[in-house]
């Protein structure tokens, strides 16, 4: 199916990427917005392609609705190389700004802002993931032992701040106004939104559609108690009465 309508989910790494990209994928209105350039190597071997153009075609084919929407996901980590390869597209040009290279590749683009308020918990998410190699709740793989790392939560804690306030500087720059999503609040109410998301891409949603996660919660008790840790932590050393260093 060639897309005629097109949307980036725009995030950093548990912020609620995969959560979003799932429920919109269930309703079958909305393209199949996986994380599909950060796969790019993986994927040319299986769908057969060498050429990039090649690739950005293949992936609108395969991830586009039989109502002409397409969407993927890109995290900030990597945003400037998907721009980039973009620019070696047959049909680009070296006048062209960063959205018009976009735009290029994926006809009438539009962006939506998914971000964690909670960034500590969002670093933990992460480390967690690293450490014992379980990305998706249900993955089969046998997880690898763990510990908290208060130094690498903090240095994630501050990538985020700082990759959230990239995008921002990114979409102002642009002109671009994001449909915004907080991932609290869509843990909350994950299909309003989803049916909130799909009015704002120009979907006809019927009132009973099915809108289901594509991975069911992953955060336990082991999640808050390095939240909590980590911030038992930050206030003592912030302390006047903590000790230097």
């Amino acid at each position: 199916m060639q897309s005629s309508r097109s949307y980036l989910i725009c995030g950093t790494p548990r912020a609620g990427t995969g959560l979003l990209s799932g429920l919109l994928a269930s309703t079958g209105l909305a393209g199949d917005p996986q994380e599909l350039f950060w796969n790019q190597s993986t994927l040319e071997t299986e769908w057969g392609v060498s050429r990039f153009d090649e690739f950005v075609a293949e992936m609108r084919r395969r991830a586009t609705t039989e109502n002409g929407i397409f969407g993927t996901t890109v995290m900030w980590g990597y945003f400037e190389d998907v721009l980039a390869r973009l620019r070696t597209l047959s049909s680009a040009s070296d006048e062209m700004g960063e959205d018009e290279l976009l735009e290029l590749a994926f006809p009438g683009l539009r962006y939506v802002f998914i971000r964690r308020e909670d960034v500590v918990a969002q670093a933990v998410s992460h480390v967690r993931a690293i450490q014992d190699g379980i990305w998706y709740a249900g993955e089969t793989a046998e997880p690898k032992p763990t510990r908290f790392d208060f130094e690498a939560i903090d240095s994630i804690s501050q990538e985020n701040r700082r990759h959230n306030a990239m995008w921002r500087a990114w979409f102002a720059r642009h002109g671009v106004e994001p449909f915004e999503v907080a991932y609290e609040d869509l843990v909350q109410a994950p299909r309003e939104i989803t049916l909130r998301l799909l009015g704002w891409l120009g979907a006809q949603p019927p009132q009973d559609i099915r809108v289901q996660a594509r991975w069911p919660k992953q955060a336990d008790a082991v999640n808050a108690e390095w939240v909590r840790r980590y911030r038992s932590m930050v206030r003592g050393r912030c302390s006047p009465s903590a000790e230097p260093g």
